[in-house]
């Protein structure tokens, strides 16, 4: 016959509570979010900004409409 298999401890231990977790406020998290976001805006921008690459002219860009467009928007601001 076929013995029984060997019995698996299942005992947890839990770990001690992190003594820095509840040192980090709401403000303190929406603060450093508002950062990264601000690097990640700065870093593509940069990319941008940085490129030596002319931008290539589209053929629409030459049509009048697209110029009368252009006025209309700046006299409503």
């Amino acid at each position: 016959m076929i013995p029984p298999p060997e019995q698996i401890v299942r005992e947890i231990k839990a770990r001690p509570f992190p003594a820095n977790m509840n040192k980090k406020t709401l403000a303190d998290i929406e603060a450093d979010k508002k950062q990264r976001r601000q690097a990640t805006i700065n870093a593509i921008k940069g990319d941008y900004e940085g490129n030596d690459k002319k931008r290539f002219s589209l053929a629409t860009e030459g049509r009048p409409t697209i110029a009368k467009v252009a006025r209309v928007k700046i006299e409503a601001e």
